[in-house]
């Protein structure tokens, strides 16, 4: 937690004024009891008119003052506190969009969303409270114990046993209370994964009428956490009565003696009352410093989090330096390809297995090469390595003649077009969703990209054309539909290297066709990479690569293919035996 405090650094004034304001408050307030004496003691025990107006006016200055002080204090530090976590959110959602899929995936979105949403709401009502309470509890509990050896040296140590069974009472609850509320943040971490997921696949829920399976699966872990909750809340409940019950026990020992020293001369009316004042300030202090406390636990926990995320190293590599002409007399590299593999290697994570193994093959500009293989053969590593989405192991990648490494991951990036084998669309109007791959488009680029497409024609249907708001993922468009408006957000940036993971698996073969007869006349003939298990897609290639358990198997045209990679005839026999078999149906 301490540091993200190196980010308050923009807000010093503000952490600095809210405790002074907070402080000049509680000065004030420890003045009014001394106000009291006079009042009690010369006032109306004299009857003396004078003293007790200018007390009352001096009560009712003292706290306009201390109530400014408090409102001036609420607003540097509600300042303070706002823009620090709203400094933090900027950082974090900036570091979450540089994590690799592996870091994403590992970490789990429920959780990155649970730490940028609950835990920097927890942290930033923790700032104000701490900003306000941290030094003012302390000052006044201190405060009114010099300030009670000041009007009586027995009464202070009175005091001193109150406030030190206060603390004990205090630091007994805190140290149970602390860590259950520490496994009360990490619980809901899953309550988020678990409604995320089911939100998610509610249609998958319906279909397999699991339903109820999963309303008791939710029911059990919401129960899991509010017992866990519930005995946490229980530790800390105790907190307010104990300090109210050791309060009313002193309180009625201090009336107690207190009488009799009024009795004997040695204690007048005005100082007693002024003394239970100050135990009633005290008491009032120990509360809300022990409910800071609890407060200042949970931000605690809540700001480990973000830090973890935070401190975590991004695994894609991202050079620094910008692009550069180089040369590399190590390696024998062919300068008119868009993108060689030589001896490329990548394991996941802690994986001991690699996922790719010695890839080799070079692809010249402005080909259309199809990429096949059995289901986890490594198709989608093999491209998303390319785009730089994850961190080869070892070997070198080309892109145009250079290495990988040679560019920033913007300037990588900047020459593709991607579109996944899951659409992402987002709830925004067509044309919004197609100027995420070009920002300055305008509606004629819009239309072209969308005829490219093959996308034009149901766009047009919508009522409002272009302008038609989608729906969360899109979910009022067919797979089919959300497909190709994915591919034409990759051709409205005319990218040099276009990759098509799997992303033509909800069209019907002659729309898939045609698509296909498009994509290979481009005008701005891009490089296109083209992810299928459809061996019936791969007419159009100009060279297919046949992927097997991480292995590139196979590399040239269908026709030499099928002479000489066993993998490919195997999945051309197999798909030919069941398009005949659906014929014959």
């Amino acid at each position: 937690m301490f540091s993200l405090l190196r980010y308050m650094k923009e807000y010093k004034k503000e952490a600095i004024l809210a405790p002074v304001f907070k402080m000049l408050e509680a000065f004030f307030e420890l003045l009014i009891p001394f106000l009291l004496i006079q009042l009690f003691d010369v006032g109306i025990g004299e009857q003396n008119q004078r003293v007790i107006w200018l007390q009352i006016i001096l009560m009712l200055i003292f706290a306009l003052i201390g109530l400014i002080s408090s409102i001036t204090a609420q607003f540097y530090a509600a300042k303070a506190a706002v823009s620090f976590t709203a400094k933090i959110r900027e950082i974090l959602f900036d570091k979450l969009l540089h994590f690799s899929w592996f870091q994403i995936d590992r970490m789990g979105t429920s959780t990155l969303i649970n730490r940028m949403s609950q835990d920097m709401n927890q942290i930033q009502s923790g700032v104000n409270m701490i900003l306000r309470l941290f030094l003012r509890s302390p000052f006044v509990v201190f405060g009114s114990l010099v300030m009670v050896f000041i009007l009586d040296r027995k009464a202070g140590f009175f005091f001193v046993a109150l406030i030190i069974l206060l603390g004990i009472l205090v630091f007994m609850v805190l140290v149970v209370t602390l860590p259950l509320y520490g496994e009360v943040q990490n619980r809901l971490d899953h309550m988020v994964l678990l409604l995320k997921e089911n939100l998610s696949g509610i249609r998958f829920i319906r279909s397999f009428v699991v339903k109820r399976q999963e309303i008791e699966n939710y029911d059990a872990k919401a129960d899991a956490l509010y017992r866990l909750q519930k005995r946490a809340a229980t530790f800390a409940s105790f907190l307010n009565p104990g300090t109210i019950l050791i309060l009313n026990v002193f309180m009625v020992l201090l009336l107690y003696t207190g009488a009799f020293r009024i009795g004997e001369g040695t204690l007048s009316k005005g100082v007693l009352i002024a003394l239970l004042n100050y135990m009633a300030q005290i008491l009032g202090e120990f509360v809300k410093f022990a409910n800071l406390m609890l407060i200042i636990n949970k931000t605690a926990v809540s700001g480990r989090r973000v830090q973890e995320l935070l401190s975590s190293e991004v695994e894609v590599e991202q050079p620094d330096h910008v692009f550069v002409q180089s040369e590399d007399g190590t390696k024998q590299i062919d300068k008119t390809a868009a993108v060689e593999y030589q001896h490329v290697n990548l394991i996941y994570g802690s994986n001991k297995e690699p996922s790719l193994k010695d890839i080799n093959f070079s692809v010249k500009k402005g080909q259309f090469i199809g990429i096949t293989g059995p289901t986890g053969s490594g198709k989608s590593s093999l491209l998303y390595l390319l785009a730089g989405f994850y961190t080869k192991t070892s070997g070198e990648i080309y892109v145009d003649g250079q290495k990988q490494s040679a560019y920033s991951l913007n300037q990588l990036r900047a020459k593709f077009g991607i579109v996944l084998q899951k659409t992402v669309l987002f709830q925004r109007s067509i044309l919004d969703n197609l100027k995420m791959g070009k920002p300055e488009c305008n509606t004629e680029e819009a239309l072209l990209a969308l005829e490219q497409a093959e996308a034009l024609s149901f766009v047009k249907e919508k009522m409002d054309g272009i302008q038609e708001l989608l729906y969360q993922g899109g979910n009022n468009l067919s797979g089919g539909q959300k497909q190709r408006l994915a591919i034409a957000r990759a051709l409205i940036k005319k990218p040099e290297i276009l990759i098509l993971d799997d992303c033509t698996s909800a069209l019907d073969y002659q729309t898939e066709k045609r698509l296909w007869n498009t994509l290979k006349h481009l005008p701005f003939q891009p490089t296109i990479f083209m992810v299928s298990q459809r061996i019936q897609s791969m007419d159009q290639a100009d060279l297919i690569l046949v992927m097997d358990q991480g292995e590139l198997v196979g590399y040239g045209t269908s026709t030499e293919l099928l002479e000489t990679c066993k993998v490919y005839q195997e999945l051309y026999q197999s798909q030919k035996e069941s398009q005949v078999n659906h014929e014959a149906i």
